[in-house]
């Protein structure tokens, strides 16, 4: 048996790198306050929407204003738990069969994704190494950028 706070320590303790640490120990707070103590098996869509109630029922202040908690705060945490149930499949912590099903928020808001020139640097590099068509594409997407 593997508990989702047993799941959220293993996926942790092997992805600190891929994300932010601080997001990262946020969403695994929250997981675990609502469920870190039910099999990882066990989550389903009754708990995924039960979280969502749970999250949206809290506050948070940013920037001096207290607001609910975002559908998109929401869906990140959630798939900070689909990240670790993957992760647990691939480590053999617990079976195919075994891997919940999820229910994530809908509708999110889309938001605007801003390159800095050195991101737009490195993304031309790692594409003129990987293909030359692909170079080209990506220098047609930033072709205002120059």
């Amino acid at each position: 048996m593997f508990t989702v706070a047993e799941a959220l320590d293993f996926y942790q303790l092997h992805k600190t790198d891929l994300c932010d640490p601080r997001r990262l120990k946020s969403a695994i707070t929250h997981l675990n306050n609502y469920m870190g103590g039910i099999q990882l098996s066990d989550v389903d869509v009754l708990v995924c929407r039960g979280y969502t109630h749970y999250r949206k029922e809290m506050t948070v202040i940013r920037y001096g204003n207290s607001r609910n908690v975002s559908d998109a705060t929401i869906a990140r945490e959630l798939g900070v738990l689909k990240a670790t149930a993957n992760h647990a499949v691939k480590w053999r912590k617990i079976t195919l069969s075994e891997m919940p099903s999820f229910d994530m928020p809908k509708n999110l808001p889309t938001r605007e994704i801003w390159l800095l020139d050195r991101e737009i640097q490195q993304l031309y590099a790692v594409a003129k190494n990987m293909d030359e068509t692909l170079y080209a594409f990506v220098r047609l997407l930033y072709r205002d950028w120059e």
